[in-house]
Parts: structure tokens; C-alpha cells; sequence
């Protein structure tokens, strides 16, 4: 019985040995534990991503609900675009900060408004 133990030991030293340190290679278990955390970080941070991600797809659901069956919501959103219904006025109202300062742009818009220019 001691014998078979002794010969274990001969056996699983070398094995724990290799195991630990590897093979030949620089790569041991040390190393391997490295890359594994490592990979643990990046796959957490990649969960946080996805978390990010489903949220933002959960809200774009919501405003595309809403865009289909909320007609308000839809007359805000091509509103806040710019667009008029055919028909409407368009008015822009400019602080004097921004208007412009050549005469030749105000010419322009006069002539298309058919408007008296003086």
C-alpha cells in the first residue's frame, strides 16, 4: 500500500507540475487565469452594451408606437422637420441678430412674395 501511494506521488507531482506551469510554453495556469479575467471583463462590459442597447431599441419601439397610433404625435414630428401641409404659409421669424445683411437676398424673397420692394 505505501508503495502505490509513493508511486502516485511520483505520478501526480509531474502532472500538477505541467498542469501549473505548462509544457515547454510560457503559458501556464497563471497566464491562463490573466486572459480569463480579462475575458470576464470584456464580457461584462459587453453585457452592460447589450443592457444599453435593449433600451434604446425599447424606446424606439415606444416612439414607433406611438408615430402609428397617436396622429398628434405624428403632426409634432414632420412639424418640428420643417414640412407644411400643401396650401399653408410657411413663416420663419429671424431676430435682427440674423438677418441678412445683403440687400440682394431680401430682393429675392420680395420678388418671390410678389410684395412691393422700395
Amino acid at each position: 500500500m505505501h508503495l502505490i501511494r509513493t508511486i502516485s506521488s511520483f505520478v501526480a507531482l509531474p502532472i500538477l507540475f505541467v498542469t501549473l506551469f505548462g509544457l515547454g510554453s510560457h503559458e501556464g495556469l497563471f497566464d491562463a487565469y490573466r486572459r480569463w479575467q480579462e475575458s470576464k471583463a470584456i464580457y461584462n462590459v459587453t453585457l452592460a452594451r447589450n443592457d444599453e442597447l435593449r433600451a434604446e431599441r425599447d424606446r424606439y419601439a415606444r416612439m414607433a408606437e406611438k408615430l402609428q397610433s397617436d396622429p398628434l404625435e405624428k403632426e409634432w414630428l414632420v412639424r418640428s422637420y420643417g414640412y407644411i401641409k400643401p396650401g399653408e404659409t410657411a413663416y420663419r421669424i429671424v431676430r435682427p441678430s440674423d438677418a441678412p445683411r445683403d440687400n440682394s437676398v431680401n430682393v429675392h424673397m420680395g420678388a418671390i412674395g410678389g410684395g412691393d420692394l422700395k
